[in-house]
C-alpha cells in the first residue's frame, strides 16, 4: 500500500465541512467575517484543509476555474491554487513550523508583520494563515497579539490549533473561535471518502476497529503511512505494542517531531489499557507521566533523541 499524501495544501476535495463552509461563505458575502478567526479541534480533523479551501474560495472568485462551493473542490488548474501551493501568492502569507524546528520563532512573525504592512495586490483581501498556533513561543505570541489587536481591515487572520494542546488565552480573547468535531458516524463516512479519494482498499471491519483508537480521519491516515514506513502489515494495525517498539528502534534522525507525537499517542493508548487492568495503578500512572514529560521536553527543547528513546524504552518496559 502506498503512502497517502495528507498535506492540507494538496487536498483538492474537502469532506465533512459542508455546513461550516456554507456558514463561512455567508459571513464573507455579508461582510460579517471577523478579521481574526481561530479554528480549533482535535488533530487530523481537516482544519487546515478546510482553511485552504476557504482561502481558495476568496482568492479565486474572479479567476478562471474558481472554487466549486457546491462540491467543495479546488480546481488544480486554478491560478491562486498554484500560487498558494508554491507559497508565492501576493495576497497570501503562511506561518507554520519550519522543517527541523520545534517552534514557530519570532523571525517568522516579524516577516508576517512586514507583509501585513504592505499594500495588497489589486487591493484585494490579504490572508494570513498561521497553522499550529500551539507551537508559537512566548515572543512570537506577544508579537502576534500586537498585530491582531489592531488588524488592518483588509487583512484576514486564520489561526489553527490542536485543541488537545493549549494556546494563550489572550490570543483567544482577541479572536472568534470556531470549534470543530465529528461524530463517530461522520468520522467513518469521511474516512471512507478519503480512502476512495486516494484509491485505497480497506475492509469495513478494519475501519471500524481502528477508528475506536484513532479519533480523527487524519490521524488514521498518519497511522496508515506509519505502518508503511515501519514495513508492518496493515492487518497488524491494532498491535499497539509492536508499533511502539518499532518506533523506538528507529534511528533518531528518522524520528521527527511528528513521529514523536504518534509515539506518545500509541503509548497513551497502551498504558491506558494496562492501567485499567493493573493491580498497581499508581505505578502505571507514574510511568505514563514520566514518559509524557520526556516526550514533551523533546518537543520544546533540542534534546539528544538517542538518549531520550533509550530512557522511554526503559520506562515503558517497566509498565506491566
Amino acid at each position: 500500500m502506498s503512502n497517502v499524501n495528507i498535506l492540507s495544501i494538496n487536498q483538492l476535495s474537502l469532506f465533512g465541512f459542508k455546513n461550516d463552509f456554507d456558514f463561512f461563505v455567508s459571513l464573507y458575502n455579508e461582510k460579517k467575517l471577523p478579521n481574526t478567526i481561530i479554528i480549533s479541534g482535535a488533530e487530523g480533523l481537516g482544519k487546515s484543509t478546510f482553511a485552504y479551501h476557504f482561502i481558495n474560495f476568496i482568492l479565486s472568485k474572479n479567476e478562471t476555474y474558481p472554487y466549486d462551493a457546491k462540491n467543495l473542490t479546488i480546481n488544480e488548474l486554478n491560478k491562486s491554487y498554484k500560487l498558494v501551493k508554491n507559497n508565492i501568492h501576493p495576497n497570501f502569507f503562511l506561518v507554520d513550523i519550519l522543517k527541523g524546528k520545534k517552534k514557530i520563532d519570532i523571525n517568522q512573525i516579524r516577516k508576517m508583520i512586514s507583509y501585513t504592512n504592505t499594500t495588497s495586490f489589486n487591493l484585494n483581501k490579504k490572508i494570513v494563515l498561521i497553522d499550529h498556533v500551539e507551537y508559537l513561543n512566548t515572543s512570537s505570541s506577544n508579537s502576534l497579539l500586537k498585530v491582531i489587536e489592531e488588524p488592518n481591515e483588509n487583512t484576514l487572520f486564520i489561526l489553527i490549533f490542536n485543541s488537545n494542546k493549549k494556546i494563550r488565552n489572550t490570543l483567544k480573547s482577541r479572536s472568534i473561535e470556531f470549534k470543530k468535531s465529528f461524530s463517530y458516524i461522520d468520522r467513518i463516512n469521511i474516512f471512507k471518502k478519503l480512502l476512495n479519494y486516494n484509491s485505497i482498499n480497506f475492509s469495513e471491519n478494519l475501519i471500524n476497529k481502528n477508528l475506536n483508537y484513532y479519533e480523527t480521519p487524519g490521524l488514521f491516515i498518519k497511522h496508515i503511512n506509519l505502518m508503511n514506513l515501519l514495513n508492518l502489515d496493515i492487518n497488524e494495525s491494532l498491535n499497539i505494542q509492536k508499533i511502539i517498539f518499532e518506533l523506538l528502534k528507529l534511528k533518531p534522525k528518522n524520528l521527527d517531531l511528528n513521529k514523536f507525537e504518534l509515539l506518545k499517542y500509541y503509548i497513551e493508548i497502551d498504558l491506558y489499557n494496562k492501567y485499567l487492568v493493573s493491580r498497581n495503578k499508581n505505578l502505571i500512572y507514574s510511568i505514563y507521566s514520566n514518559i509524557l514529560k520526556k516526550i514533551n521536553m523533546f518537543s520544546f527543547y533540542n534534546l539528544d533523541s538517542n538518549n531520550l528513546l533509550y530512557e522511554i524504552e526503559n520506562l515503558y518496559l517497566n509498565a506491566k
